[in-house]
């Protein structure tokens, strides 16, 4: 969803395996690690368990709020505008 001092989005389910809630984008993990090696393979990933940190990183580059994420068993991530 995109609103005019954020964009929210959203997703069933929570961090997978070894990506405990409290350790979300710190670990990765993957539920289909065929489906994500082939990913990889094929250029679609760049590198993985890099994209959350990325993101954090490139939001505190810019001015940017931190990263807002709750994992309650549905994750929700928030991106706010710079104020």
């Amino acid at each position: 969803m995109v609103w005019g001092h954020h964009i929210a989005f959203s997703n069933p389910g929570g961090p997978f395996g070894h990506a405990s809630e409290g350790e979300f984008g710190n670990t990765s993990d993957y539920r289909n690690p065929i489906i994500t090696s082939k990913l990889v393979e094929k250029g679609y990933i760049q590198r993985l368990g890099r994209g959350i940190r990325r993101v954090r990183q490139l939001l505190a580059k810019n001015g940017n709020s931190p990263l807002e994420a709750e994992t309650d068993g549905f994750t929700r991530v928030i991106v706010r505008t710079k104020t």
